[in-house]
């Protein structure tokens, strides 16, 4: 008889490298830094941390807002989505977009898409 295999989700797995994180072992406040000082200690941890790319593809495919993650502040990680362009919530399109006052990324490639969007909520 085989042993019974034991499944882990697949979240889990995808986010094991943040328990071999520095970050991890490290005050939090370090990584949420009030002014530009911050910003330069949290990135030499990352320098010396060994997931500092996996850490870095979470903090893009995820836009984490606020925080130093993958050794790169907010700045560096809104250059990188930007120009890596958006998946339109929609219809799927990647659409590049300029950075506005608004925190977050745009969801749609444009105002139809947005309206569908919308109107298919309602219904």
């Amino acid at each position: 008889m085989s042993e019974p295999i034991d499944m882990v989700p697949s979240e889990e797995v995808e986010l094991e490298w943040q328990e071999r994180a520095l970050c991890a072992q490290t005050d939090p406040e370090a990584f949420f830094p009030d002014g530009n000082g911050g910003v330069t200690q949290a990135k030499k941890i990352c320098k010396r941390c060994d997931v500092v790319q996996e850490c870095r593809e979470y903090a893009v495919d995820e836009p984490e807002e606020h925080g130093v993650w993958g050794g790169m502040s907010q700045q560096q990680l809104g250059r990188i989505r930007r120009a890596r362009g958006q998946e339109c919530r929609r219809c799927g399109a990647v659409f590049r977009y300029r950075r506005t006052k608004s925190a977050s990324p745009p969801r749609y490639c444009g105002p139809e898409c947005r309206a569908a969007d919308r109107r298919s909520a309602q219904a």
